[in-house]
């Protein structure tokens, strides 16, 4: 942030600059309010998951890695924290996509 712009800290309230981070977490916790955690997907997951049954069932090995990638390039590991695929996206979504209709299988393959 440049001097003299508004943000956190500045003692005005105002706009300010996001980094993407911050921006995919602003868009990540409104689709968990809709569709992740506290969901009837999310317990289902967080079940399936505790009892040992984690494997694949929409990925195949090909479409995995490449979902691993371009979930890693849109929320990469820093210093802070790990990537997307260290927080479980992909398998979440592996989960979310093989309970979902056929129209929905049919767009994602």
């Amino acid at each position: 942030m440049k001097d003299g712009e508004w943000g956190v800290g500045s003692g005005t309230s105002g706009p300010r600059e996001m980094d993407r981070r911050e921006a995919i977490e602003a868009m990540g916790l409104g689709a968990m309010a809709a569709y992740g955690v506290g969901s009837p997907t999310w317990e289902r997951f967080r079940k399936w998951t505790a009892q040992g049954q984690a494997s694949w069932r929409f990925f195949n090995e090909t479409e995995l890695a490449t979902v691993r990638v371009l979930a890693d390039m849109v929320i990469p590991r820093d210093e802070k924290s790990g990537g997307a695929t260290d927080a479980g996206s992909v398998e979440y979504m592996d989960f979310v996509l093989a309970e979902s209709g056929d129209a929905t299988k049919q767009a994602w393959h």
